[in-house]
């Protein structure tokens, strides 16, 4: 047999993290002399065995290996301290069958007693438990009482007192299941000279149950790749107490609780909670809440490190694909499996901690990746295929996962720490790597993922996986992803992952990371670390913090860097390697610093908190990149850098010297604060808003290039001045400067923006744009010149004419400013307004209906209702002698009033339907009664949604009569109308009101026509004049709805409208068998001879004052065009009809069908 040996460097994910990669490949030689095989003696239990049998005698008295195999079995029942086999010579044990101790206390399945040579290996089961079954002894539907009767349980015993040398081994199939108190899967009580590799599964059941426990040294590799699962008070996986000479690698599942169930919570979000809701004591009971211990607890020295395994790369390219040859670290991702580490309880899932009488080191990680895939097709998949090394002594690549799960639990994923109390260290040799995932979650409870106590020593953190911590919580209780406390030691940590805290219930804090130890001093985001809060639906009175990063107990200084991870993988498949190919870095919470000397360079990505520097000298530098939130400064020199960047938050200098400089197209926008300090403004090129509230020291002020100065001016508060320089201030020809006022007062004059030692403009004043003023004032900028230069900012508020308001809109002006002046938000909102446009299309908003568009829309409807009736009538003059008629109509009409400039115009549409009767009566050709409906809905032209509903049902009678050739027609229509309004309001600011009005009213309508028809042979005339009254009252009304103050009271009001028509129409007819057809055109003009246009007050809930709204006139003359086909015979007739009145501003469109039965 030959080896081959190579070593080589990689470069991704864990790669990068190698010392080197040793990879072992072995060739067999095969001849018929090279190897002899040697056949070993053993025993073999084939039969079901009742005795106990040892190593030292099973050969008739003689020391022999045993072999239980898989048809063979140990089986005893009710027999205390029982042990099924002994290991007391240098020989080896294997279990392929069954060793069965039941209900019997004191009792071992295989015993090994220290001081021999042998290896075991268990691929059968392994089974001490017991006829035990828990009961419900409280009628709750819940099993009571304790999980296991019995005790002193262990599948497989090293005792104490020696060495034992040789591996203990199990395959996939194996099983060891222990019910008992104070029992073990597995108990290694003294020195194991070999090494542990468990594939198969392990359960323990009962207080203080142990999945395995190794109490002294093992010196070589513990490989963990099955399950483990162990329930009970107290209950611990794995207990590693001895140093480990190899490795520890875990790549199964490991989980440790000692609740009755990991499915069931006492937990209940507080908004689902109501007055049926159980206590939190009677949800579940005490026995169902026992708590545990840990999910693995490591105690010492492991050479070669700690490893959770899983896959090394989470991409594949293409070329990775195609690459056959395994070379690097991720090659073997197929060979691993991906371990878990889970704890229900309050015990860590991972614990590290050092006893008093040494430091505990983990040395850096030496993987051993075997073939589990069996790549040479031998049958063989414990053979190693690859040895790599790596920079770090733990190494997650799996998943830890910390759940209280029920209330009052605290949660922690890992936990490692020295004694406090001895002075001994916990030493993580080359730091931690996490590329899984570290969780943990809690309730009412706090919730810690990676906690390093006392005494914890690593050089850097390394998270290129998550870290994640989550609590719901009414009682402030704190969600923390990474915690270093006093006394630990952590340089450095370096993020490409993801860190997240999160707390439902807004008492709770969430914190990414806390250094209580001041001795973190370089940290570098590549990646996203965010905290949160997010409400449970209950009303708190104290809210708690969202904080990223807190580095307060720092007095050295901290580096904080944010930049983009170097791209190594075309993870887009864009073909280019780039920044797209990773993730965006980001910051979402507080960012806190101590007393020492700071730097924050943010070169990529974005930044949502405040950060608050402390004291001392700072550095805050923002390139390329995205803040928002406060930052603030104290007792120091002071650097702050936006270049191609936006800040938005307020920025306070406290006892502080330095600069400040903007430049490169950056912008900022805040509140600028500073006391007891000086410090040098330099904007070029940029944008910078300076927020209400500003007032600041500078020692010079420059503003350059295109730049713009924003001055946000709370008109309740001018007397500050704004920027107070010291020296030189100047500002470049190019500079715009804007106001933004943050209310609207009674009054409002100047505002002092700068005031300098010397104030010098590159041109002249006049050279610096205003812009962004506000449409309501007329705004100047004005410099006076003295021992101290100031420039201000002049106001003076528009007159109604100087603003465009019509007649309406100027009546409602003082009412409304009033409004205004009192609800800032809303006066901020309407200053924002800085064209006419703008300003008037809100302003409109505000008006309720204020042109006549209601009386417009009742007249056409009547009209249309008497057109109706006259529709009707003219089939009574083709066929006069019949009794009792009766006719419908059904009708349409539209309306288009356009925009004037006294009036923003109207449009609406609806339909109608008519039903009368008649016959002739009292000598006359028709008397009779009828009946109308309309509805429909108009709109002012405002640009807005203000559309406004009307329903009409009225009821009328009439008469016509011929003198000769002249047909008489008299018709009076007395209508009931309701009205519903409709308005929508946008503020400036984007809130949105909506208001309702309802009302009703009533309208009278008379009308008397006369008309004739001249036959002309082909064709025949048909003149017809008529005159028309409507009366119509609405009542007063009161908006309501979300407008609040901008709620308008309206009062009634009453219009009327007299008009005179001429129609002449043409027309012809066509007589055939059974029936006949006439079709007419016509056109005329309508005039109206007088009018009372709508005239009402209104005021506003938030005003006191009242206004009038008046409409204009509509247009005197219309123009009247029409089309009518009517059809039938002496017994049903059918009319259709079309109708078109035009003015100068508008139209009103009439369409309707006419039937009409004689009888």
């Amino acid at each position: 047999m030959s080896k081959i040996t190579f070593k080589r460097r990689s470069a991704s994910h864990d790669q990068s993290h190698l010392k080197s990669l040793t990879r072992t490949l072995t060739v067999s030689l095969l001849c018929s002399t090279c190897l002899v095989p040697f056949a070993a003696a053993e025993t073999e239990i084939t039969d079901d065995l009742t005795t106990a049998i040892a190593t030292s005698t099973i050969d008739d008295g003689s020391p022999d290996d045993i072999v239980i195999a898989s048809g063979g079995s140990v089986v005893v029942s009710d027999t205390d301290g029982f042990i099924a086999v002994t290991v007391d010579s240098d020989n080896s044990v294997t279990n392929e069958g069954a060793i069965t101790i039941n209900d019997s206390d004191n009792s071992v399945g295989i015993l090994i007693e220290p001081g021999f040579t042998g290896d075991i290996a268990n691929n059968g089961s392994i089974s001490l438990v017991e006829d035990y079954t828990r009961e419900d002894e409280d009628d709750d539907d819940d099993a009571d009482g304790d999980f296991a009767l019995g005790t002193n349980r262990v599948g497989i015993l090293l005792e104490s007192g020696g060495t034992h040398t040789g591996s203990i081994t199990s395959d996939s199939t194996s099983t060891i299941s222990i019910e008992g108190n104070d029992s073990a899967g597995i108990s290694l009580r003294s020195i194991l000279d070999g090494s542990i590799a468990l594939d198969g599964s392990i359960t323990v059941l009962g207080d203080n149950a142990v999945g395995i426990e190794a109490l002294e040294d093992v010196t070589g590799d513990v490989l963990l790749s099955g399950s483990i699962s162990t329930q009970g008070l107290d209950a611990i996986g794995a207990d590693l107490q001895g140093d480990i000479g190899g490795n520890l690698t875990i790549e199964g599942t490991i989980a440790s609780f000692g609740f009755e169930s990991t499915s069931v919570s006492n937990y209940i979000r507080p908004s689902q909670v109501d007055e049926d809701t159980a206590a939190v004591e009677d949800r579940l009971d005490a026995d169902a809440l026992y708590d545990n211990t840990a999910g693995v607890r490591i105690g010492g020295d492991i050479a070669n490190g700690f490893l959770v395994n899983g896959a090394v790369d989470d991409f594949t390219s293409e070329e990775d694909e195609d690459d056959e040859t395994k070379d690097t670290a991720d090659d073997f991702d197929e060979n691993r499996t991906t371990g878990q580490i889970v704890s229900y309880g309050s015990g860590p899932a991972v614990l590290i901690t050092a006893d008093d009488d040494s430091d505990l080191v983990l040395g850096t990680v030496v993987e051993t990746v075997r073939d589990t895939t069996d790549d040479d097709d031998d049958d063989d998949v414990t053979e190693t295929l690859a040895v790599f090394e790596y920079d770090y002594g733990f190494i997650n690549r799996g998943s830890i996962i910390a759940s209280g799960l029920n209330i009052g639990f605290d949660a922690t994923g890992v936990r490692i720490e020295g004694n406090e109390a001895a002075g001994t260290s916990a030493i993580i040799e080359g730091g931690l790597l996490n590329t899984g995932s570290i969780t943990a979650t809690a309730f009412e409870a706090n919730a810690t993922a990676l906690s390093l106590g006392f005494g914890t020593v690593m050089p850097t953190i390394f998270n290129d996986g998550t870290i994640q911590a989550t609590s719901s919580t009414q009682n402030g209780h704190d969600a923390i992803a990474i915690l270093i406390e006093d006394g630990a030691s952590v340089p450095e940590f370096t993020n490409t992952g993801a860190i997240s805290a999160g707390v439902t219930g807004m008492t709770g804090n969430a914190v990414g990371l806390r250094d209580e130890s001041g001795t973190l001093t370089s940290f570098i985001n590549n990646g996203t670390i965010t905290t949160a809060q997010s409400s449970d639906g209950t009303t708190v009175s104290t809210n708690g913090e969202a904080t990223a990063l807190d580095f307060t107990a720092s007095t050295t200084g901290v580096t904080l860097l944010q930049d983009f991870e170097e791209p190594v993988d075309d993870v887009n498949d864009d073909d280019v390697i780039d920044d797209n190919d990773v993730t965006t870095p980001a910051i979402t919470g507080d960012v806190l610093f101590g007393s020492g000397n700071d730097s924050f360079t943010v070169l990529a990505g974005d930044l949502e908190g405040d950060v608050d520097f402390g004291t001392g000298d700072s550095i805050f530098s923002l390139s390329d990149s995205e803040a928002e939130g406060d930052v603030s400064f104290a007792s120091g020199s002071q650097t702050l850098s936006l270049s191609g960047a936006i800040l938005n938050g307020d920025l306070d200098f406290v006892d502080s010297t330095g600069s400040i400089s903007i430049t490169d197209g950056s912008t900022f926008s805040g509140a600028f604060t500073t006391s007891n300090s000086l410090l040098s403004l330099n904007i070029s090129a940029s944008d910078a808003t300076f927020g209400a509230g500003t007032a600041a020291m500078l020692s010079d002020f420059s503003a350059t290039g295109e730049s713009t100065l924003t001055f946000e001016i709370d008109p309740d508060d001018t007397s500050e001045v704004m920027l107070s320089v010291a020296g030189d201030t100047y500002i470049g020809s190019n500079v715009v400067i804007a106001p933004i006022l943050t209310s609207l007062p009674d009054e409002l004059t100047a505002q002092t923006i700068i005031s300098s030692g010397t104030l010098t403009f590159e041109g002249t004043l006049d050279d610096v744009q205003l812009t962004n003023v506000p449409w309501l004032y007329t705004t100047s900028l004005s410099e006076t010149e003295g021992a101290v230069d100031t420039l201000d900012l002049i106001f003076e508020l528009k007159s109604t004419e100087e603003l465009g308001l019509d007649q309406n809109e100027a009546a409602a002006f003082d009412s409304l400013m009033g409004i205004f002046a009192d609800d800032d938000e809303l006066g901020a909102g309407v200053a924002t307004l800085t064209t006419e446009n703008s300003f008037k299309q809100f302003y409109d908003l505000l008006l309720p209906q204020r042109t006549d568009a209601s009386t417009a829309f009742t007249a056409t409807s009547m009209k249309a209702a008497i057109d109706a009736l006259d529709d009707s009538l003219a089939l009574v003059q083709e066929h006069r002698g019949f009794g009792t008629r009766i006719w419908a109509q059904e009708y349409f009409v539209n309306l288009d009033e356009d925009q004037t400039t006294s009036s923003p115009g109207y449009n609406g549409d609806g339909f109608g339907a008519s039903l009368g009767v008649d016959r002739a009566l009292f000598g006359l050709d028709a008397v009779g009664a009828f009946m109308a409906f309309h509805s429909g809905d108009f709109e002012e032209k405002t640009g807005g949604n203000n559309p406004v509903t009307t329903t009409s049902v009225g009821a009328g009678v009439y008469a016509a009569d011929s003198l000769g050739p002249v047909n008489l027609r008299v018709a009076g229509l007395l209508s009931r109308l309701s009205f519903v309004s409709h308005r929508e309001i946008e503020t400036p600011s984007g809130e949105s009101y909506e208001t309702e009005g309802n009302w009703n009213g009533w309208s009278t309508t008379l009308s008397a026509s006369a008309s004739s028809e001249f036959d002309l042979g082909p064709i025949f005339i048909h003149p017809q004049v008529s005159v028309d009254w409507l009366n119509m009252t609405q009542d007063a009304y009161e908006e309501t709805g979300g407008g609040g103050v901008l709620n308008a009271a309206i009062g009634e009001a009453e219009t009327d409208r007299l008009t005179a028509s001429a129609i002449l129409g043409i027309g012809k007819d066509f007589n055939f068998s059974g029936g006949s057809l006439r079709a007419e055109i016509e056109g005329g003009i309508r005039s109206r001879v007088s009018s009372t246009p709508l005239s009402t007050e209104v005021s506003y809930v938030g005003s006191e004052e009242s206004f009038i709204l008046s409409a204009e006139e509509d247009a005197g003359e219309a123009a009247v065009l029409g089309l009518s086909i009517t059809g039938g015979n002496e017994h049903t007739l059918i009319n259709f009809g079309y109708n078109v009145e035009t003015t100068d501003t508008g139209t009103a469109h009439y369409t309707g069908a006419t039937i009409r039965f004689q009888f």
